[in-house]
Parts: structure tokens; sequence; C-alpha cells
């Protein structure tokens, strides 16, 4: 606890002499501890200090290599931390990892740090975690932001800017995102669907997703439950929730108005929906 108030003070005093740019080593050092403490329930510490200062002193700092090779690291290790579980504080570890890998490519955009492989374990990695995580919180009362979709949707958006990335990898995307698309014990009414689509027209743009396999995947999107006379109340509320989040969803990629043969793909999908 001590180093953690520590290390907050530390943060705070980045912070209020307006996050500057540092020499090396003192960046290397602040990076370090800012990771330490980033998985922390506690969201001004997590939210206001350490992933800011992480963004910061990633994309616009003065990092070393080795540096930024160490965050990648325990970055992506966190991202397996506790997956399965729902309603803990290690949501927290994983979501924000995501975010400082997704800081982490966009660097890489600009300076070539990782490998090949490196970038295609990473994907992986994501790829598993999205299709595998439980907890899918938004907002979280007296802990802030969980988010872990939508911080997701941020490193998918930054991946898919790498010169790695393949029409493979996008299908890997669909697939992972698809049962999302009809998820029934969580209603996502804090934009995570408006965060997850960005990479689709990234995708698009760098030729790893046609409009033609787009609108293909949307026809295969998993059914949602018909509507039942005397149904429980339990399976009415599961079956709202799916619908809700179904049309939300395809209120989003509508929105990212992609090309006509898209939106049509999603009038007839919204068609299709059960009452």
């Amino acid at each position: 606890m001590r180093l953690q108030e520590a290390i907050r003070d530390e943060l705070f005093r980045y912070r209020e002499a307006g996050w500057p740019h540092l020499p090396v080593s003192k960046a290397d050092a602040l990076l370090g501890d800012a990771l330490q403490v980033l998985p922390t329930p506690d969201s001004e510490l997590r939210d206001v200090l350490a992933m800011t200062a992480c963004e910061t002193l990633i994309e616009g700092g003065n990092c070393s290599p080795a540096a930024l090779k160490d965050a990648f690291r325990i970055s992506l290790q966190r991202l397996h931390d506790g997956l399965g579980e729902s309603g803990t504080d290690s949501i927290f570890g994983r979501s924000f990892s995501a975010l400082v890998l997704a800081s982490l490519l966009r660097r890489d955009c600009r300076q070539l740090l990782f490998s090949k492989e490196e970038w295609k374990t990473l994907f992986s990695a994501a790829c598993t975690q999205l299709s595998k995580e439980r907890d899918l919180r938004g907002y979280v009362k007296g802990k802030g932001w969980a988010h872990a979709l939508a911080h997701f949707g941020d490193l998918f958006e930054a991946a898919a800017h790498s010169p790695f990335c393949a029409a493979e990898h996008a299908d890997s995307f669909l697939s992972a995102m698809a049962p999302l698309t009809a998820e029934a014990h969580t209603f996502f009414c804090h934009f995570e669907y408006d965060r997850l689509l960005r990479a689709i027209p990234v995708f698009m743009q760098k030729g790893a997703l046609s409009e033609k396999a787009l609108c293909a995947w949307i026809t295969t999107l998993p059914p949602i439950w018909p509507w039942k006379s005397g149904e429980p109340e339990e399976h009415l509320l599961l079956r709202t929730a799916m619908r809700f989040n179904r049309v939300t969803f395809l209120r989003a990629l509508f929105a990212l108005e992609l090309s006509p043969a898209v939106q049509n793909a999603v009038r007839a999908a919204c068609k299709e929906l059960p009452e």
C-alpha cells in the first residue's frame, strides 16, 4: 500500500508538471511504476494517473525500446489474468492492459518495435480474450470504467493498421465478435459496439476485409431467441438483452456507412429480428 501511494504521488507530480518529456532513464522508470499500479480498482489512480501516464510515455515519450518491450510482455500476460471471472477486480488489469497494448501498436506504426511473430501472438491473444471474456461490465459503481469491449475495440483498431494485418486476422476478429452480438447477460449501453467496430473500416481500407465477406458474415450472426407464449421471466429477460444488443450492434454498424451493400445487409438483418 505504501508503494502504491508513493507511485500515486509520483504520477500526480508528473501530471501537475504537464506530462513533460523526460530523460530516457526517468521515462522508463515511470512507465514501469505506472504499469505496476494499473490493475488497481482505484479509478483515479488507474484512469486519471496511471493510464494517462502510460499513453503519454509510450506514444509521445522518450522510453527505450527495452522498456516498451517490457510493457508489451507485462500487458500481454495480464490479458489472461483472471480470464473467465466475472464481477471481480481482475477485469481492470485485463481491460486496461488492452489500452496499453493499443498505445504500443500505435507507436509501432511510427517506429517498428515488434516482429511479425510478436504481432501475431498479440492478435491471437486479443481474439481469445474477446471470445472468452465473461466480465462485460461498462461502468462499475465506486470503481470506474471496466469497459472491456470498448478497450479491446481500441486494441483491434490499432492492430488493424499494422502492415502485418491480413484477411485471416479480419476473419478471426469477426469470429470472436459474432457471439457478442447476441449477448444475453449484459445490456451493452455504454457505446461498446461503437468502439469495437472501429476496426472494420480499417480492415476494409487495407484490403483485409471485403464488402462481400462482411455482408456474408452479417447473414451468419447467431440467432436471437424467438418469443414463446408463457415463457419464464428469466428467459424473457435474456431474450430482451439479446435483441437489444443485436439492434444496438446493427445500428452501430449501419452508422459506419461502409457501402450501400453493407447498409442493405444490415437492413435485412434488422427485418429478420424476432419481435
